[in-house]
């Protein structure tokens, strides 16, 4: 509670917006974990809507990128309905594929993870597409 009253007071510091990006994802996979699948959604969407807003702020700050593009893997994941499955995984991709590019993570064994996501949810998506 007390860093949304800290946020609230200071909406303009980074530093406290990507902590509370990072709590909502925490709280997002613990819910995940425990099958809570709505309540991760709403989670996930949090951090997104922080994140977006750090990214657009900040557009050549890579990790802010990366944090925008590990959070709508996770969207994805936990997607209700196929269009907005593959609107994620598009706005994903867009970032994985220009961070990659720039090689703004080479060597990076977490942001090859995100990679290994996006191309099997991508997979996913599309067998499951008719």
């Amino acid at each position: 509670m007390r860093w949304r009253l800290r946020l609230g007071t200071d909406a303009n510091n980074t530093e406290w917006r990507r902590q509370l990006s990072r709590t909502y994802h925490r709280r997002g996979e613990v819910a995940l974990r425990a099958q809570l699948v709505d309540d991760a959604r709403g989670w996930y969407e949090q951090a997104q809507t922080v994140r977006q807003a750090l990214a657009a702020a900040a557009p050549s700050n890579a990790e802010c990128q990366r944090e925008l593009c590990a959070v709508l893997v996770m969207i994805a994941q936990v997607a209700r309905a196929p269009q907005d499955r593959i609107a994620a995984l598009t706005d994903a991709r867009a970032i994985y594929t220009r961070l990659q590019r720039d090689g703004a993570f080479r060597d990076d064994a977490e942001f090859a993870r995100i990679g290994a996501g996006l191309e099997m949810l991508t997979g996913t998506c599309l067998a499951a597409t008719p």
